[in-house]
């Protein structure tokens, strides 16, 4: 499904996220610092997300049975604030008063709890930084798979497959090709396991299989 469609709530995810990106934009033109194109590069995704799969009660972020929303950079934080925006939890106004400190004092009493929420946003910290892609490194990943073939003549073909440019679209074609892309995906799958396992751990989170 491409955004030319006629569907409705394809639209509303384009627009939502066309706002995130002029929010996002505005909010670091006004710091004079930042990473717009973090935001905005994501912005897709947080608009599905929001609007569709998103539990959260903006009027109380404390509360337990909210979900967690973890991004893996903060060069993307624009992105979260504009969410909020978006949501309605805070304004413009709100969110730069946070941003600078400003004091409650300075806004009627009606706008204080928005205030408040506002510099839970900027001045917690309730989330956690995942690994990234870098930290991760899949193509490690991919390249102890290859190793691991039994057959001889695979494993060669595989781990010349994978040098060079276009290594994972190569890759993916060979192990479907052989028929064993399924044993590909449940080695994949165990390795991040295990990373996100011994990230668990040096974070003091329990890991619960789901």
């Amino acid at each position: 499904m491409t955004t030319t469609q006629t569907n409705p709530q394809v639209q509303q995810w384009t627009n939502l996220a066309q706002q995130l990106r002029v929010d996002s934009i505005r909010a670091t033109t006004a710091a004079g610092s930042g990473h717009p194109t973090s935001s905005m590069s994501a912005a897709d995704l947080m608009a599905v997300l929001l609007t569709g799969y998103l539990h959260y009660d903006f009027d109380n972020p404390q509360n337990p049975n909210n979900d967690h929303l973890i991004f893996s950079k903060g060069h993307a934080s624009p992105l979260l604030y504009s969410l909020y925006k978006a949501a309605g939890a805070i304004t413009d106004e709100e969110l730069h008063a946070a941003e600078n400190n400003a004091p409650l004092e300075d806004f009627p009493e009606w706008q204080h709890d928005a205030m408040r929420i506002a510099k839970d946003i900027v001045e917690t910290d309730h989330y956690l930084p995942l690994p990234d892609r870098f930290e991760i490194h899949e193509y490690q990943i991919m390249e102890r798979f290859c190793l691991s073939v039994d057959d001889e003549d695979i494993r060669g073909d595989l781990c010349d497959a994978i040098r060079g440019r276009g290594a994972f679209r190569r890759f993916k074609d060979r192990v479907q090709a052989y028929g064993i892309a399924e044993a590909w995906y449940r080695y994949r799958d165990e390795a991040l396991r295990e990373i996100a396992m011994a990230w668990c751990e040096a974070h003091g989170i329990a890991f619960t299989e789901t």
